[in-house]
């Protein structure tokens, strides 16, 4: 079980809230013991928070599924009518299905039982194909689909890691059923094709994992921070009742204690301004904590996913087609540890050093990094005015957008190729257009 215990301060002379322990589930990642009541309202919550995701991803299935209808074409010319019936007669029909099926008051109870059902036939559906393509083509590639079908399910439908486990392993069974008796694959292929696909299929549950695991703390953090919340609220009522009984007391007191009551009551106002002030402080340092938490935590997710795509890609050949998707999951992962890096920053309340930087320099440097890894193909011309002097900015962020810029162009000529220009001009801007 994962465990970390929160222990409640007081506030304001309120009783402190008591410890708590975080337990779950190894395998279903339900919340046990003290925090099962919270089962319930977190399922409320997730179905919230993955209605509208699952509603574009049922959208990009369907563009997804239906693009490839032109590679059928391509590589199959004799079977493209009975693929493109799969596609288009069987497996859309099931998609625009599901989608109606989302408004539907019954979907919040079967949504996850939902979305591995449509997992597991959009997978048997290039599961037939695969079958057809084998006897009819001895085309063995349309496995690379199933890939696709697994980054779906575990990543974009937002699939619980239970719901999805099942339905990815349902799909294994049913490709080593129709690889094995139904298509007659040769031995070498089948031991390919199965390292490829039962390891994007790990992969999958790997990330499935920690995205349920990561949401359900992000849940638990939200409730504590009622919780917290809600013992603010009381203290100030709290605080409020004293005040007002003690100025009645004061009120009612002798009047020749009315100099020593005009003290008194200056006091309490300064003193109600500094609990005030106090109050402010340790409700941002309780935001920066639970930040800076959520960040680690975060991190603790993405340094094991960025590790597997490493070592995959390091035992991948480089004619591999799963290649390109871990690199994207390794990039999407990288992206994420930035994100945390600047969670930290705010939860530090660290700001950023602002220096003199000469843009050519931090240009050159991006091309010089990006030249190592650019694909044949793709030529690189800058162009830098001499005009052009320094900017007061920080160069790690300057770095990183034009690292951005320059990746994002490359993706869209990695296969046509092209040329990738830059240019550097000095500008001069009025004072409005600077606020802007």
């Amino acid at each position: 079980m994962n465990e970390f215990k929160r222990a409640g301060n007081s506030i304001l002379g309120l009783p402190s809230v008591p410890q708590e322990t975080w337990t779950l589930n190894k395998i279903t990642l339900k919340f046990t013991g003290n925090l099962s009541r919270y089962e319930n309202d977190y399922l409320d919550d997730y179905f919230q928070r993955t209605l509208n995701p699952f509603r574009f991803s049922l959208v990009l299935s369907l563009l997804f599924y239906g693009a490839f209808a032109f590679l059928d074409a391509i590589t199959v010319p004799t079977l493209k009518e009975v693929f493109w019936f799969i596609r288009f007669g069987m497996i859309f029909p099931a998609l625009i299905a599901v989608f109606g099926f989302t408004y539907s008051r019954y979907f919040k109870k079967l949504m996850q039982v939902t979305i591995a059902g449509i997992m597991f036939i959009t997978g048997l559906g290039i599961i037939i194909m695969i079958v057809y393509a084998a006897r009819f083509a001895n085309d063995y590639s349309y496995y690379a689909g199933l890939i696709l079908i697994f980054i779906f399910g575990y990543t974009f439908v937002r699939a619980r890691f239970v719901y999805a486990s099942i339905a990815g392993w349902s799909i294994v069974i049913a490709y080593e059923i129709s690889a094995i008796w139904l298509s007659d694959t040769p031995f070498p292929v089948l031991v390919s094709n199965n390292y490829f696909f039962i390891s994007a299929n790990i992969i999958g549950m790997f990330i499935s994992y920690f995205l349920e695991l990561s949401s359900r703390k992000d849940f638990y953090m939200r409730k504590l921070l009622e919780m917290e919340q809600e013992k603010v609220k009381e203290a100030n009522n709290a605080l409020e009742n004293r005040v007002k009984e003690r100025t009645t007391q004061l009120t009612n007191s002798n009047l020749e204690l009315i100099n020593e009551i005009e003290i008194r009551k200056k006091y309490e106002k300064e003193r109600a301004e500094l609990e005030k002030q106090l109050f402010q402080l340790q409700k941002m340092e309780t935001i920066g904590t639970l930040a800076g938490g959520i960040a680690h935590d975060f991190n603790n997710i993405l340094t094991p996913i960025l590790g597997y795509t490493d070592m995959a890609l390091e035992e991948l050949p480089p004619e591999s087609t799963l290649k390109f998707d871990l690199e994207q999951i390794n990039t999407s992962a990288l992206r994420g540890k930035d994100l945390v890096q600047k969670i930290l920053t705010f939860s530090r309340e660290v700001d950023f050093e602002k220096k003199p930087i000469k843009m050519n320099s931090v240009i050159n440097e991006v091309l010089n990094m990006l030249m190592a890894s650019l694909p044949d193909g793709i030529e690189v011309k800058f162009k830098a005015s001499s005009a052009a002097g320094t900017v007061l900015a920080d160069a790690t962020h300057l770095h990183q957008i034009i690292m951005n810029l320059c990746t994002n162009a490359v993706h869209a000529m990695k296969d046509q190729g092209g040329i990738l220009e830059l240019s550097l001009s000095a500008k001069a801007i009025t004072a409005k257009e600077a606020k802007e």
